[in-house]
């Protein structure tokens, strides 16, 4: 990921933080959100970007099985402000760490015939959807200051900011930075996630 883009996100959740109060009340009636707007930009300036960066460390290099809430087929990548606090066993992940999953249909994958985590050979991909997580200092202490996204290969945000699904989710490993796979210094034994 190129540096230069990180002060661009966390200048746009700024300001689109000033403009809450106009942006929560539309998003009572349908209408777009701050953390929705975050994500819009946040799929934009990663559009095909992201896959030239390195797959997750701990988990198969391509397509590989996965689970629920995610899909029954995943390709995770990490930036390279997540790769080099991976590398350097950090005790958190800085300011400008992404993680982006694809989210695929199984289509012509046994998927019954795969453990966990075992790569997928011959897959092309049926993407569903890609899942974010973006480390935004100051944005969500109580949940390690992840911004989480789920956008839908339609484009359609489908969860943004601080899901309950997410955050519920991925406070089981707190301690490796709220981060399932790729496993920091200060992490325990790690939990077998998605």
């Amino acid at each position: 990921m190129r540096r230069s883009i990180v002060p661009r996100l966390v200048a746009t959740l700024g300001g689109l933080a000033l403009l809450s109060l106009p942006l929560t009340a539309l998003a009572q009636d349908g209408g777009p959100t701050v953390d929705g707007a975050f994500a819009t930009v946040l799929l934009d300036a990663y559009d095909g970007q992201y896959q030239e960066w390195a797959y997750e460390p701990d988990v198969p290099e391509g397509f590989y099985a996965g689970s629920p809430p995610h899909g029954m087929v995943l390709r995770t990548f990490v930036n390279d402000v997540a790769m080099a606090d991976i590398a350097e066993g950090s005790a958190t992940f800085s300011e400008g760490a992404v993680f982006v999953k694809e989210n695929h249909m199984p289509t012509g994958v046994d998927r019954d015939a795969l453990d966990a985590k075992a790569p997928v050979e011959g897959f092309e991909g049926d993407l569903a959807a890609w899942t974010f997580m973006v480390k935004v200092p100051g944005y969500a202490p109580d949940s390690g200051d992840w911004f989480w996204a789920k956008i839908a290969a339609d484009g359609n945000v489908d969860a943004a900011g601080t899901p309950a699904g997410c955050v519920g989710c991925h406070v089981q490993v707190e301690d490796n930075d709220w981060v399932f796979d790729a496993s920091l210094s200060t992490a325990d034994a790690a939990v077998d996630g998605n």
